[in-house]
């Protein structure tokens, strides 16, 4: 224990990180954060570094704050709230996670993760990232822009014709046996809000091929939302502005996991 904390205290100094940073990952050796800390309304994320070329999270820190600040005051920051989840049959953990984003003097809600384990911080992680390096994505005249790669390609296309093309990618993710084939899927355009969304539930039974063995709600819903992610395009400055929005539902056998928002950072889905 103590030399987790100097692992810790050594890790803050270097990086030079408030004295009250709550270290949430620090290469390993901190255990998991599953609630805000007692008398916070949020950890305001200071840090979030990756092993540069990978996924693989090293530094995930947040600093408490003990109300709700004027977002003005924190423009552009990203903060991070958790409400813990009473513990399943199995003994199991879980935390609720929502993400907010201070813009145009408003906190905004980027998204919402439900029902999440200790893996939370690498789920969140790069949405986070992309968040807090925002100044260097494309900057417009209307504000700085989060697009994917494939939405100038289906920029004249409506929300229902990229409802269709998702539909044929999880197909074809099927035949390339990173979904089970025998996976029931439906990909729904909403279009009764001021921004349309896109709807996708997916299920599928537990351990159903050798290729999928194990495969998880969260995984699932991972893969999902990078690929409806590629179309899209997120005016960081106005995040509930987006081309569309997403609400994709998952179960896996007896697991089942939501997303909510708007997009994701892009991994493993090409």
């Amino acid at each position: 224990m103590k030399a987790e904390r100097e692992a810790v205290a050594d890790m803050m100094e270097r990086e030079g990180l408030p004295p009250d940073a709550v270290m949430i990952v620090a290469d390993r050796v901190v255990p998991p954060l599953l609630r805000t800390p007692d008398d916070a309304w949020g950890l305001l994320i200071v840090a979030a570094d990756f092993v540069p070329g990978t996924d693989e999270l090293t530094l995930f820190a947040g600093q408490p704050l003990p109300d709700k600040p004027h977002a003005s005051r924190h423009d552009g920051s990203v903060v991070v709230r958790l409400l813990p989840r009473p513990a399943g049959d199995d003994g199991i953990s879980a935390v609720d996670v929502e993400l907010l984003h201070a813009r145009s003097g408003e906190w905004r809600t980027v998204g919402t993760w439900p029902t999440l384990g200790e893996d939370w911080p690498q789920r969140i992680a790069p949405t986070v990232a992309d968040l807090m390096q925002a100044g260097a994505d494309v900057v417009a005249a209307s504000g700085r822009l989060l697009t994917g790669e494939h939405h100038a390609e289906a920029a004249g296309l409506t929300v229902g014709e990229i409802a269709g093309r998702l539909d044929q990618n999880i197909e074809n993710l099927q035949h390339d046996g990173l979904f089970p084939n025998d996976a029931e899927f439906s990909v729904v355009a909403d279009i009764t809000h001021e921004v349309p969304v896109l709807r996708i539930t997916f299920t599928s039974k537990p351990d159903v091929s050798d290729a999928i063995k194990g495969m998880s709600a969260h995984f699932a819903v991972q893969m999902l939302a990078e690929l409806a992610s590629h179309y899209n395009e997120v005016d960081l400055d106005r995040p509930g502005r987006s081309r569309f929005m997403q609400h994709i539902r998952v179960v896996c056998g007896n697991e089942e996991a939501t997303f909510v928002g708007s997009m994701v950072q892009f991994r493993r889905v090409p």
